[in-house]
């Protein structure tokens, strides 16, 4: 990621976008959380460890900002486990308009 953000500001969004496809593809084995085989077990575990990472060198660099690493790559699993961990209940996603039709 590093990388991609060192390059000219025409290109650096592709080449962050591009880290990003690449490490969820890593993650899921998918493109997407929701088109994944994968156990869920095993992508919280993985999950969770991007995050601790992310956190950890963004906390030892002062710089809150590379969290968001984590969260673009991670952030749908993450919000599976928060919401499982919490509440008790699975999460799914939902469109806002697809919500406002039903209710």
């Amino acid at each position: 990621m590093h990388d991609a953000l060192q390059l000219k500001d025409n290109i650096k969004n592709e080449a962050a976008d591009e880290v990003i496809k690449k490490y969820k593809r890593l993650l899921y084995d998918a493109e997407e959380l929701e088109e994944s085989t994968k156990k869920m077990e095993e992508i919280n575990n993985e999950a969770l460890a991007i995050y601790s990472l992310c956190y950890d060198y963004a906390i030892s660099q002062e710089k809150v900002t590379y969290c968001s690493f984590a969260w673009n790559v991670a952030g749908s699993a993450l919000l599976k486990l928060h919401a499982f961990k919490t509440i008790g209940e699975r999460a799914f996603f939902c469109l806002a308009s697809v919500l406002k039709e039903v209710l």
